[in-house]
């Protein structure tokens, strides 16, 4: 949440994004929009706390430019937080080109790319799907299990998430950092059926 935060700093070179974000956050007093490339940030040497950056790697060619920008911009103990697709699920499998990607990147090279800057990292994956989810009622209690199956290998249950299509990750230079971010399952529940 945006009031938690002493400051948000939101960039993009698009200029239709960034007045559509000033109109509709009008009123959040710590948040700002700027118009900037992400591997030339008006952000000063080690000023940020947490980085985020979604879905931007794989639309530059200058990638190892955008992690330096990055490194440079977050504090020794902060974390980036950064995802992508998985070019082994998104693309080869599914014989797909998104035509606004520059670089997909196979795992190795995310991480060789992320490690050269930010050598502690956790690894998730995100996958779209249809889940039946139990989880507790009251937010505070939210601990789980993540636990795939299929329906012809019922034994060969699965603790963890297969064949990922993004990647999800936080990083830092400080290991410290990284224990201060609680392992997490996040789930997208579809009420109304309608993907």
């Amino acid at each position: 949440a945006t009031s938690s935060a002493a400051g948000v700093a939101a960039t993009t070179v698009a200029a239709p994004a960034i007045a559509h974000a000033q109109r509709t956050y009008a009123g959040a007093a710590n948040l700002e929009f700027v118009r900037a490339s992400c591997t030339q940030l008006p952000l000063a040497d080690a000023c940020v706390d947490v980085a985020v950056s979604f879905e931007t790697v794989e639309h530059i060619g200058d990638q190892a430019g955008l992690l330096d920008e990055l490194a440079r911009v977050v504090k020794p103990g902060g974390v980036l937080v950064l995802s992508c697709p998985n070019k082994v699920e998104y693309s080869d499998k599914r014989d797909y080109a998104n035509e606004f990607h520059v670089q997909e990147l196979y795992r190795e090279e995310l991480a060789e790319l992320v490690a050269a800057r930010f050598p502690f990292c956790e690894w998730y994956g995100q996958r779209p799907t249809f889940y039946s989810v139990i989880a507790p009622e009251a937010p505070e209690a939210a601990r789980g299990e993540l636990v795939e199956v299929e329906e012809a290998a019922p034994a060969e249950a699965a603790h963890a998430l297969s064949h990922p299509l993004y990647f999800l990750l936080v990083a830092s230079r400080d290991p410290e950092a990284i224990g201060s971010v609680s392992p997490a399952v996040s789930v997208l529940a579809d009420r109304g059926d309608w993907v």
